[in-house]
């Protein structure tokens, strides 16, 4: 299983270049095409599908079989054909050399890629249950209230064009947003998780409810949050404060605002327009990994190596990912991914 999912992972979308389609392509066409096309197949062997470098890197075995044929001089066989039919030493080189390039660009992963545009994606019921779970130690599950998720053709409930979110959807945010604070806030140590700063003789408690906010948001929207993020949770705070309520009871209403925003309730990442090839930033790279491995938030870990810029080290990444598949959390992609793939899920 482990080995399935780093390599699901890591696996690209691969995209044709142009050295296999412009060197080796017309060789076999002027040598293979008479005897092993879609007209004629002799020996069964059919060769005229191998076009780009993306047919190299899908039929890379076939490939092989034809580098050493084409090396040990058996193909074309020099008794079938006559003389002018039969490749030099130079085309030979030449074929030999695109189709170990190929191979071993393959091999590196020294290819190029294309991913795709950026889909927006709402945590389905499974994803935000284990992210609630995780990030405020809640032991209920508010998405069982949830409307069920669409499966869209693929039969995945994680599919981003089939999660919608229609009008009864938003009304089941709110009811488990409000069930989620209110039972942080009647339990001292998961309350204690929240609060992260106080109102003490150097510090305000406007300046203690700002650090409160900002630190929360920076886990709840899974990267860095900015004042612009918290201002009208902070205003709503600073109202309550202003008020005379007591300091934890003032930041209840804007601490649970933060379950009810987009970038909570939605995977988002930036687009660039104009480019049509970039690379995501650290905190997008932490938010796929987790929620593939996980169904769940980027843990602190994952988020302070995504703030430090150092996510994308190749290194890094892969300690990572053993990581997260050495973590008990890492059986929701077994259950959810699998389950739905197999048909057990629900069983």
């Amino acid at each position: 299983m482990r080995f399935f999912l780093t390599t699901l992972l890591l696996l690209p979308v691969l995209s044709a270049a142009d050295d296999f389609t412009n060197n080796a392509q017309p060789l076999l066409q002027k040598y293979c095409y008479d005897c092993h096309s879609e007209n004629k197949q002799k020996g069964g062997i059919q060769v005229d599908h191998l076009k780009t470098t993306l047919d190299a890197y899908q039929y890379h075995r076939f490939l092989e079989n034809i580098a050493h044929a084409v090396e040990a001089g058996a193909m074309p066989p020099k008794d079938d054909v006559d003389d002018e039919e039969i490749p030099s030493d130079e085309e030979r080189k030449k074929l030999l050399k695109e189709i170990q390039n190929a191979q071993a660009k393959l091999e590196h992963g020294d290819f190029p890629r294309n991913p795709g545009r950026p889909i927006v994606r709402r945590l389905n019921r499974n994803e935000y249950n284990y992210t609630v779970r995780d990030l405020f130690g809640v032991n209920f599950f508010p998405g069982r209230e949830f409307p069920a998720d669409g499966a869209g053709g693929e039969g995945f409930d994680n599919v981003g064009d089939a999660l919608f979110v229609p009008p009864v959807l938003m009304e089941k945010y709110l009811a488990a947003s409000k069930k989620i604070i209110d039972d942080i806030y009647v339990k001292p140590d998961l309350l204690g998780r929240l609060l992260v700063a106080k109102p003490s003789e150097k510090v305000t408690p406007q300046d203690a409810a700002k650090n409160v906010l900002k630190y929360n948001a920076s886990l709840v929207f899974r990267r860095m949050a900015t004042d612009e993020d918290i201002s009208s949770m902070l205003a709503l705070a600073e109202k309550n404060l202003s008020e005379g309520r007591p300091y934890e009871e003032s930041l209840k209403a804007p601490l649970q605002s933060l379950l009810m925003h987009p970038s909570f309730l939605f995977r988002s990442e930036a687009d660039q327009p104009g480019k049509n090839e970039w690379k995501i930033d650290n905190f997008e790279l932490a938010t796929r990994l987790s929620y593939f491995l996980w169904s769940s938030t980027p843990d602190r870990q994952l988020l302070k190596l995504a703030s430090e810029g150092k996510l994308s080290d190749n290194a890094v990444l892969a300690q990572q990912v053993e990581r997260l598949l050495n973590d008990p959390r890492s059986e929701a992609v077994a259950r959810h991914f699998a389950g739905q793939w197999l048909g057990f899920d629900e069983v």
